[in-house]
């Protein structure tokens, strides 16, 4: 957990891997993991079930979740090994009931809606896209799935994404160093670079949203990236200033908000390529660090 004001990061150990947390109004915090819906205690790591959508798939974890205006729990499932289109979108009411509301995602991602709830996004990284639906928030349901934003794959993978209070939709760019903006029609409006490989999500935080949290991931990349500092930041902050300006550079304004605690990462580089026109160069290690960049 980061607290913005202070750039304080905290941490608490879980049995099971928690792949999207949403504050609870009573108190605590609801999350996703490869068991499905659970509640966290944040004091003590306990972990208490819920419901499963997919307890008998056992080839499938969920990814991504996020909370309506409803209060309902909106979470994507994947396959374990991502090898296949198994993931599926499902809308987990406050009482725990449950429905399969779309299928066929390799890589289950972001979601957000519309500011007028008219509309719902959710990502697929496999797919490169991000599809927009359109939303009934009344009746909870999606229709009309369809491509909204496209990346190219020499670009890196569309992963987490928020929308702002003007509709404008923020997609933060797996192996694509940077995150984009993008109109509500679909259209690339800005690229921010950002100092870390793999931005994995990001959203608007501190003192009524003053600016935007960027957290990374850190799966694949060999362990000599993470001696580079620049490159072991948990969180990057972006002003709100910079983030609603249009003109100009922004290519380094995200900032380190936190670092993480003790040695982190210690793959074998798999995943991590060379991006024609990043103007990357690879370093002896295979690293693709943003010390190895011009």
């Amino acid at each position: 957990m980061v607290t913005p004001a202070t750039g304080q990061n905290s941490a608490v150990k879980v049995s099971r891997m928690v792949t999207s947390i949403a504050a609870r109004r009573g108190g605590g915090h609801a999350v996703m993991t490869q068991n499905g819906l659970e509640l966290l205690d944040m004091e003590t790591g306990a972990l208490t079930p819920v419901v499963d959508p997919e307890e008998s798939i056992e080839s499938n974890r969920f990814n991504d979740a996020k909370c309506d205006r409803r209060g309902r729990f909106w979470a994507g499932s994947m396959a374990l090994d991502a090898s296949a289109p198994s993931g599926s979108l499902y809308c987990i009411e406050p009482d725990g009931t449950y429905r399969r509301v779309d299928t066929g995602f390799t890589v289950s991602n972001g979601m957000d809606w519309s500011p007028d709830d008219k509309s719902m996004y959710f990502a697929d990284s496999a797919q490169g896209c991000v599809f927009v639906y359109d939303f009934d928030l009344e009746r909870a349901t999606v229709s009309n799935r369809r491509p909204l934003i496209t990346i190219p794959a020499v670009e890196g993978k569309p992963d987490g994404l928020t929308v702002d209070a003007e509709g404008v939709i923020w997609v933060a760019v797996w192996d694509g160093w940077s995150v984009r903006r993008y109109a509500p029609d679909g259209r690339l409006d800005r690229i921010v670079v950002v100092p870390v490989p793999r931005p994995s999500s990001c959203c608007f935080g501190g003192p009524i949203s003053t600016g935007s949290i960027l957290p990374r991931a850190e799966f694949a990349l060999p362990s000599v990236c993470w001696s580079k500092r620049r490159c072991r930041v948990g969180c990057l902050s972006l002003s709100r200033a910079c983030a609603a300006s249009r003109a100009g550079s922004l290519r380094d304004e995200y900032q380190p908000l936190s670092e993480p605690e003790g040695q982190v990462g210690s793959g074998d580089g798999r995943g991590v390529r060379h991006r024609p026109g990043h103007g990357l160069r690879l370093c002896p290690a295979g690293c693709a660090c943003w010390d190895c960049r011009p």
